[in-house]
């Protein structure tokens, strides 16, 4: 679910019912690592953190105590994570207090920008439209999505390439795959989001390229099978080569990867191919 009827009234805040106080400020994971933090109209803060296997979400006064407070074990969060087919990071993660539904979400575009990122709360009350209450402008912190809530996604995952052919099996587009395996090289081997995450990326283009030589593999055989020449696509593969290196030498993505997002590009590029290659190997299907 993404944020709309986006609001910055004070008064809404009203809608974060009181609970049972904690002894710690409401914008502070003392216990824990901090996921998202932020401020409401400079009087209201919140803070998502993770401890252990518990992923807690703190609502108050700015340094005070929290007027509600909800813990959630980390095996039964409700989590959206980044769809890398999207120009725009968005990470979220819900928590519910009794029918009452608190979506903590943060957003900003895949390249930095000096807006900072944005983020905020999404209030549903049962029977009710969802409400959403806007952070404080340059509030939100960490500044990077992946840095934060992103994080979650090492527990939601499976290790390694059956990863991204479990992901791609279920997926209506190949791109909303991206970022699978680069989430568990963070998680597995240190690559640290907001620095060089070069190998990160590397690791992910390599699982795709493997992917991407058996969609060529089924694409050409589909051809065959409805008795349809396959020269084509391998000649348009060798095509799609060139333009991948010439695209990706000069294309951007990543400020802080030491190859300039180089890996990254190749990743998507073969995404990309592999929704084409499908869509030749159904309509090759299909005419037959």
């Amino acid at each position: 679910m993404r944020p709309h009827d986006r609001i910055r009234v004070l008064s809404l805040l009203s809608l974060l019912l009181p609970a049972a106080a904690h002894a710690q400020d409401s914008s502070a994971c003392t216990d824990g690592e901090p996921l998202f933090q932020c401020s409401f109209e400079q009087t209201k803060s919140v803070a998502v953190c993770l401890a252990n296997t518990t992923i807690t979400y703190d609502f108050g006064p700015e340094n005070g105590r929290p007027e509600l407070s909800l813990r959630s074990d980390i095996a039964d969060i409700d989590y959206t994570p980044y769809d890398w087919g999207t120009d725009t990071i968005f990470e979220s993660v819900k928590f519910y207090n009794g029918e009452t539904s608190y979506e903590v979400f943060t957003t900003r575009p895949r390249i930095p920008d000096p807006g900072g990122a944005e983020g905020g709360i999404v209030v549903t009350l049962p029977g009710q439209a969802p409400v959403t209450l806007a952070c404080d402008s340059l509030s939100v912190r960490p500044y990077d999505p992946m840095d934060g809530i992103g994080k979650l996604a090492y527990f939601t995952i499976e290790d390694g390439a059956p990863a991204l052919a479990s992901c791609l099996v279920g997926a209506d587009q190949a791109t909303s795959c991206l970022g699978t395996i680069h989430r568990l090289e963070q998680s597995d081997n240190g690559c640290i989001v907001g620095h060089d995450q070069t190998d990160c990326w590397a690791a992910e283009a390599a699982a795709w390229e493997a992917q991407l030589t058996l969609e060529v593999t089924i694409a050409v055989e589909a051809m065959k099978s409805m008795q349809f020449s396959p020269e084509r696509i391998q000649a348009s593969q060798e095509s799609w080569y060139t333009t991948r290196e010439l695209d990706c030498a000069i294309k951007t993505p990543l400020l802080f990867a030491a190859d300039g997002g180089e890996a990254l590009c190749y990743a998507e590029y073969a995404a990309k191919r592999i929704d084409f290659l499908r869509g030749v190997a159904s309509d090759a299907e299909f005419q037959g």
